[in-house]
């Protein structure tokens, strides 16, 4: 779990002759007031960047409520591989909201193989809605690393915006952690059970009615928020290297639902290019330019001036993307609306497209996420159909499905536990949709080989008697 750090924790030392048991008692509460704060994790993820051979760099990044620092030095980190090392705190980041806190441990893996890197802190924050007894639930984060070396060198997909975010109740809430990986990598996304400490789902954990996560852009929606309350959710980020499955980052994510939202907001209509699931879409060649106008507005009624902020890898490196208020029009209690200028012209072509993310109604309250996706191809782009949009149309039921598997990944042999006794039908189907096997699976548990199955992405189908089928990702690594 790590030791106190240095005046952070609330480690009083009295020297005293008198009154001792009044200084006792003081100290105590004080101590336990700091350490009952200072444990109260709210979102979380683990990344990684290669460094050279078979050395790579991990990060954990906490965030914890505001008042409450992180208080410890060190984490016990586990890199996957049968070892455990103390990795040094680096550095705080507070806002009025949370406060964010890093650290950061190098590790030299004996080979290539697949790892799956760990790490458990103390608990999640109190009152969580759908976990239930938060407070003394493990808080837990993992992330997938394959190392391969017929793949090529690979770091880990990370987000651009902080996994920490308010909402109001009865209204739709959209929130994108916009996510970006600097191999250009392709992803998807899954909105998965939260784990708790030995990577299984939490006893007890839901996920509301109406929450949903788009596979392909990342955005996250939650229709009609409910009650008042604090909330608890993982979304998994898969990563893809020319079909080949190379690794995975699971986000936890907090959000509060409070008060009611005096003044609704809206993007206004948008003239852009949908694709057939109605997402934002285009696709340029390197070189070209880009220019959008983003119209963002309070309904009639009135409502304090507001604005639109951009997320998203054209934002944060070289050939940066350009942002700009154009048009602002009305004032404080009247009809409010601002129009931005987005313009970017990126340089390099890739399979993957660039996510960009248009956050509304950030200074009173949010968010509404406005999701963009850039694809940027060329003539050595010909292939990508095959190697992105295979993988990504892949779907899977959700986790209240009749039957588990594991492990997940997998490299020789794989059990599928069901909630029936009845014969069933079991089909494993690869990215390119072809059947690679068949197989009936007879009683509660079943273990079947896959040693011969190539490493990759797969779709695991079981079939009962009554034609009903369920559906689950599986993912080959050795």
């Amino acid at each position: 779990m790590g030791s106190g750090r240095g005046g952070r924790r609330g480690a009083f030392f009295v020297k005293f002759v008198a009154m001792k048991n009044i200084f006792l008692f003081l100290i105590l509460l004080l101590t336990n007031f700091y350490t009952s704060q200072a444990t109260h994790n709210s979102g979380g993820i683990i990344t990684y960047r290669h460094i050279s051979g078979t050395t790579y760099e991990a990060t954990v990044t906490t965030y914890t409520i505001a008042g409450s620092p992180s208080d410890t030095d060190a984490l016990e980190f586990y890199w996957g591989d049968g070892s455990m090392d103390t990795i040094p705190f680096v550095n705080d980041t507070i806002t009025s909201d949370f406060i964010k806190s890093s650290f950061i441990g190098t590790h030299t893996y004996f080979s290539d193989g697949s790892y799956v890197l760990h790490v458990q802190l103390e608990n999640w924050s109190s009152g969580i809605i759908n976990l239930p007894n938060s407070v003394n639930v493990p808080f837990y984060l993992e992330t997938f690393l394959l190392i391969d070396n017929s793949v090529g060198n690979n770091t880990s997909a990370c987000t651009s915006t902080e996994p920490i975010f308010s909402g109001f109740p009865n209204e739709k809430f959209t929130y994108n952690p916009t996510f970006y990986d600097t191999d250009g990598d392709c992803l998807s996304f899954e909105l998965i059970n939260t784990l708790d400490s030995n990577g299984s789902t939490v006893n007890g954990y839901t996920i509301p009615v109406g929450v949903s996560i788009d596979p392909i852009n990342g955005e996250f929606t939650w229709d009609n928020v409910p009650a008042i309350g604090k909330y608890a959710f993982t979304i998994k980020v898969n990563e893809f290297r020319n079909g080949i499955y190379v690794g995975y980052v699971l986000i936890n994510l907090n959000i509060e639902i409070s008060g009611i939202h005096e003044y609704q907001t809206t993007f206004g209509s948008l003239l852009w290019n949908t694709d057939n699931a109605g997402n934002y879409v285009y696709t340029i060649e390197p070189g070209d330019s880009i220019q959008l106008n983003v119209y963002f507005a309070n309904t009639p009624g009135g409502g304090p001036p507001m604005g639109v902020i951009p997320f998203g890898e054209p934002f944060l490196f070289q050939n940066t993307a350009s942002f700009n208020l154009i048009n602002q029009n009305g004032n404080f209690g009247s009809y409010y609306s601002v129009t931005y200028s987005f313009k970017w012209k990126p340089e390099i072509a890739r399979c993957a497209p660039y996510f960009v993310c248009f956050r509304g109604d950030q200074l009173i309250g949010g968010p509404k996420d406005l999701t963009l996706m850039i694809f940027v191809r060329d003539q050595t782009t010909t292939n990508c159909d095959s190697t992105c949009n295979n993988i990504l149309s892949i779907s899977e039921t959700p986790e209240t499905s009749t039957f588990t598997l594991f492990p997940n990944p997998a490299s020789t042999t794989l059990t599928i536990q069901s909630s029936t006794t009845n014969q069933q039908t079991l089909k494993i189907i690869n990215v390119q949709g072809q059947l690679v096997t068949l197989s009936v699976v007879e009683g509660q548990q079943t273990t079947i080989d896959i040693s011969q199955l190539p490493t990759g992405l797969y779709h695991l189908l079981l079939e009962d008697n009554q034609g009903r089928v369920a559906a689950k990702k599986l993912v080959i690594a050795r």
